[in-house]
C-alpha cells in the first residue's frame, strides 16, 4: 500500500459520460484546528483557495479554484525554471523544483517532505523545509533519520509523519546495500519548536506503519509487514500481517482495534465522526465476484459493521468513495459526512484516473479521444456526472 511496502497505489480508471441527477457531496474544507490526513504518493495540498501540485517534471504548480488558472511557484528573478541536483549552488536552484516531494499547509506557511540520502550513503533521511506560501523564505525545520515516507497527518503546527528506514547491508566492493528488514518510526514533529518525538516504533520484513485517519486526540494507524522477505514471489510463504491501532495522543497509548479485518491494501481508507470506511475482500469465488470488493463502514465504539458496497473499479476519496456496482448501470458516489449512496445512473467510469481530491475538485487525467493522450486537470465533484465538459486542463 505504501513505500514501506511492495504494494503502491492502484490507479483506477474511470472516464464520465452522459447526464445525471445532481450529486450533492458534502466537501467543506478542514480548518488548522482539524486534522488532515495525506494519503497520496504525489505532491497534493488543498489550501482552501487553491491547489499545490506538481507537475510531471516535477514543478510546483498551484492553481486558483477562483481563477481557475494555474502558476508555477517561483518568484525567483531571472530564473530559468531548470530541474537542479543536490551539487547545484542554492542560489541557482529554482524554487518550483521540488522532484518528488510532498507537502501540506498550515498556519500560512508550505511545508515539504524532501527525502535524501545520509552523506556517506548509509540510510535515507527526510528534511522538512518551511517557507512562505509562494516558496520564498525557505528554511529547514528537522532532518528524520529514514524516508520511504507514507501517510501523514497535520494540525495546528503539529506534523505526524510515518517513516522507514531499511537496514544497510556494507557491500564488498564498498558501498551501501538495502535489505528488507526495515525499521518504522511514527514520528510527531512540532513545527513551531522544530522538536522531534519518536511516538511508536515497529520492524519488519517489508514493512511499513500508515495513518489511516485521525479524529480528536485518535491517530488510527495499521503496521504491514511479512515474517520472511518477500520477494515478490512468495507470498503464502512470506505470510503478510495487517495490525490495526487506535493511538491516543493525550495518553500515548495504543490498542488494537478491527481485530479479524484485513484490508485490501492500497484502496484507502477514511474516519468520519467515529465511522470507519475501508475497502475489504468480497470472498467471492467467480471470476466476477473476485474483481469486486466490498466496501464498508464500521463503527469505531460499537464495532457495529455495514456493508455500503460490492464495488469494483473503487477508488476512496477525502470525503466519498467512487465506485461502479456490478450489473448496474453508471456509477456511485458514497458521501462520507451524509453516510448515504448517491446514484448517477448516466456516470461512466472508465479512463479518468483521479490522482486524489483537491477541495470541491478531483485532481485527475482524463483520456482524450482526439489527441489519444492523456489530459491534467481538475473536475468538480458536484458534477462528477455531467461528462467532460466539467473538466479544467492545466500544464498540457
Amino acid at each position: 500500500m505504501k513505500k514501506g511496502m511492495v504494494f503502491v497505489y492502484g490507479i483506477f480508471m474511470f472516464l464520465l459520460a452522459g447526464c445525471a441527477q445532481d450529486s450533492v457531496v458534502d466537501v467543506s474544507g478542514k480548518t488548522d484546528g482539524e486534522f488532515r490526513v495525506y494519503q497520496t504518493l504525489c505532491m497534493a495540498v488543498d489550501t482552501g483557495d487553491g491547489f499545490y501540485y506538481s507537475d510531471n517534471e516535477g514543478f510546483l504548480k498551484y492553481f486558483d479554484y477562483q481563477a481557475k488558472k494555474e502558476s508555477l511557484v517561483c518568484n525567483k528573478p531571472n530564473c530559468r525554471h531548470d530541474s537542479w541536483s543536490e551539487s547545484m549552488p542554492q542560489e541557482e536552484r529554482c524554487d518550483a523544483y521540488v522532484w518528488t516531494s510532498r507537502g501540506f499547509v498550515t498556519g500560512g506557511k508550505l511545508y515539504l517532505l524532501e527525502e535524501g540520502f545520509w552523506e556517506d550513503g548509509a540510510g535515507t533521511k527526510l528534511r522538512i523545509v518551511e517557507s512562505d506560501l509562494d516558496r520564498t523564505g525557505q528554511r529547514e525545520i528537522q532532518t528524520l533519520d529514514g524516508g520511504m515516507v507514507t501517510d501523514f497527518a497535520v494540525k495546528d503546527k503539529i506534523l505526524y509523519v510515518s517513516v522507514g528506514q531499511s537496514e544497510m547491508m556494507e557491500m564488498e566492493g564498498g558501498g551501501w546495500q538495502n535489505s528488507a528488514k526495515c525499521r518504522n518510526k511514527l514520528y510527531r514533529v512540532d513545527l513551531a519548536e522544530g522538536l522531534a518525538e519518536v511516538l511508536v516504533e515497529k520492524e519488519g520484513f517489508n514493512s511499513d506503519i500508515g495513518i489511516m485517519g485521525a479524529e480528536g486526540d485518535m491517530l488510527y494507524l495499521d503496521f504491514n509487514y511479512f515474517e520472511k522477505e518477500f520477494d515478490g514471489t512468495n507470498f503464502e510463504e512470506a505470510k503478510l500481517h495487517q495490525e490495526y491501532y487506535a493511538y491516543s495522543l493525550e495518553t500515548k497509548s495504543m490498542a488494537k482495534i478491527l481485530q479479524g479485518k484485513s484490508l485490501l491494501p492500497g484502496t484507502g481508507t477514511a474516519i468520519t465522526d467515529g465511522k470507519f470506511y475501508g475497502c475489504m475482500a468480497s470472498g467471492g469465488k467467480t471470476a466476477e465476484e473476485q474483481n469486486t470488493s466490498d466496501l464498508k463502514k464500521i463503527d469505531l465504539d460499537t464495532g457495529e459493521e455495514e456493508l455500503i458496497a460490492h464495488a469494483k473499479n473503487l477508488h476512496m476519496m477525502e470525503s466519498c468513495a467512487l465506485y461502479e456496482k456490478t450489473g448496474e448501470m453508471g456509477g456511485f458516489v458514497y458521501d462520507f459526512g451524509q453516510g448515504k449512496e448517491i446514484a448517477a445512473s448516466a456516470m461512466k467510469l472508465d479512463n479518468l484516473y483521479p490522482y486524489c481530491q483537491a477541495g470541491d475538485y478531483l485532481y485527475a487525467a482524463l483520456y482524450d479521444e482526439k489527441s489519444q493522450k492523456y489530459v491534467t486537470g481538475f473536475l468538480a465533484l458536484e458534477s462528477l456526472a455531467e461528462g467532460e465538459g466539467g473538466f479544467i486542463s492545466v500544464g498540457n
